[in-house]
């Protein structure tokens, strides 16, 4: 049960979302005539589906779009369906598993260094007792994704 009565002053907010292109901002008419019709009590759930749809999928559709039809050049065709959705999203994102162990024992020394190289034994000291968000940005630096390539960390080039 709704405990806002329905002539309940509007929330100060209209039927309209803004955002910030370039520097700057535009705002957009949610429904037709957005910008005359206030938010209330009454229409509030109206008003957050149609932000959610115009944030997640209409501010977003030409970019969208744009790769939309880069990656449908390269990954069109029937072999697109052999895929599920989450193995899809490993091929394009790669994995968020961060496996620094892989790394350590797939890691190739030049240069005089080899695995028992105090420096080295120090690196990896260092880099097994970081965090997880300190790990990425270490992949980040090396590697330049933040993301384990799809056949994992043993073939990184670090």
């Amino acid at each position: 049960m709704d405990c806002m009565p329905e002539a309940v002053a509007s929330f100060a907010l209209s039927f309209q979302a803004s955002q910030e292109v370039f520097g700057d901002v535009q705002t957009v008419d949610l429904c037709p005539g957005g910008g005359e019709r206030n938010v209330t009590a009454v229409n509030r759930k109206e008003y957050i589906d149609l932000y959610i749809e115009w944030y997640l999928t209409l501010s977003i559709q030409t970019q969208f779009s744009a790769f939309q039809r880069g990656f449908s050049r390269l990954c069109s065709g029937p072999i697109l369906n052999l895929f599920r959705p989450e193995e899809l999203e490993q091929l394009v994102c790669g994995s968020p598993n961060l496996d620094f162990n892989a790394l350590e024992s797939a890691t190739v020394y030049e240069d005089g260094y080899d695995r028992s190289s105090s420096t080295i034994c120090a690196f990896w000291r260092v880099v097994h007792a970081l965090s997880e968000e300190q790990k990425k940005l270490l992949l980040s630096f090396t590697t330049g994704s933040d993301r384990v390539p799809i056949k994992a960390l043993e073939t990184c080039p670090l």
